[in-house]
């Protein structure tokens, strides 16, 4: 076996539509399945976990969007001496439910230039967030019958506000991901129409009692600081195992060993018992980082500056899909 892969690309284009056409009464027949399962299936949800009946109608229902709107598919595979690089590109029907507007390549290279180069897991992503939430919510909605009144309240407030702020944030979005010593590492960089406005309405999420409709998850507005001149917000989420295993109607009681287990996947993770997120405001862009306060301090120094260099991966899927 070498000790390098050899340099190479490979191509592969599917005409899913051709697909699609030849296996048509088998594809309508599956996914008729599925959403009767997804919808009856299961039965009634267990208490405080109602809203799921309504994600995975969501999730149906997309299956059968994309199905619908599938033109053709195309996978491409680089190879340069051990370095491989995947892409895919879908092209939907014109006029289909997946038939948006084309993505914007010159500002996903921007934003991709604040990325650090340290990360290994990048992701460039133009997505309209509040068209998505919109076309969820009803799938959500649908979930909160058989929960208990406040809860029902709580819930469809947390909808609907979230539903808003997704208005004010993206298309672009560039993540960069890495697991460090100290567990998750996480830098976002996000378009937005207004950043400080959507901060201070995730601070009031954090803050009342919304989240509260969630079982199993503590969430708190842990401060603000500080860095580079620059006001960050630290929100911490904290998840309760055996309070979430209880709302599906087990007992929660959690052996030692599973515990300590437990215990040690949120310290792998998230370097404690809960998870940190850090979000801040420069020149409009929302910055999102976890894995320490050097993070968010690069993210902003790099955003004042206007970016270094686009990872060569990401400026390569970006050429190849311009």
């Amino acid at each position: 076996i070498a000790a390098t892969a050899p340099s190479g690309d490979l191509g592969l284009r599917i005409d899913l539509a051709s697909i699609v056409e030849r296996f048509r009464k088998d594809i309508d027949e599956g996914l008729g399945e599925m959403e009767k399962g997804l919808k009856g299936g299961m039965g009634e949800m267990p208490p405080g976990m109602e809203s799921l009946g309504g994600m995975f109608e969501g999730i149906a229902g997309f299956a059968r969007d994309f199905i619908n709107s599938a033109e053709t598919l195309d996978i491409g595979m680089s190879v340069d001496q051990g370095s491989v690089e995947l892409a895919f590109g879908f092209i939907a029907k014109e006029g289909s439910a997946l038939d948006k507007p084309s993505h914007d390549h010159a500002g996903l290279g921007a934003l991709a230039a604040h990325l650090p180069a340290d990360l290994p897991v990048n992701l460039l992503m133009s997505m309209d967030m509040g068209s998505l939430m919109e076309w969820l919510k009803p799938h959500m909605e649908a979930g909160m019958e058989q929960m208990e009144e406040a809860d029902k309240a709580k819930f469809k407030a947390y909808l609907d506000e979230t539903t808003e702020m997704s208005k004010l944030i993206g298309p672009n979005w560039a993540v960069g991901v890495a697991m460090g010593d100290k567990g998750l590492e996480l830098v976002e960089v996000v378009d937005s129409k207004d950043a400080a406005t959507y901060i201070q309405r995730v601070g009031k999420l954090f803050e009342g009692d919304m989240l509260s409709a969630m079982p199993g998850i503590d969430a708190k507005k842990a401060g603000t600081t500080k860095v580079a001149g620059v006001d960050v917000h630290t929100y911490e989420l904290r998840f309760d195992m055996e309070e979430m295993m209880k709302m599906q109607g087990q007992s929660g009681d959690l052996p030692p060993q599973m515990r300590d287990q437990m215990d040690g996947v949120m310290k792998m993770f998230f370097g404690g018992d809960a998870m940190k997120m850090h979000m801040a405001t420069v020149n409009n862009k929302l910055l999102m980082t976890m894995g320490g306060e050097e993070r968010m301090a690069a993210a902003i120094e790099s955003v004042r500056q206007g970016g270094g260099k686009v990872p060569p991966a990401l400026q390569s899927g970006l050429e190849k899909t311009a």
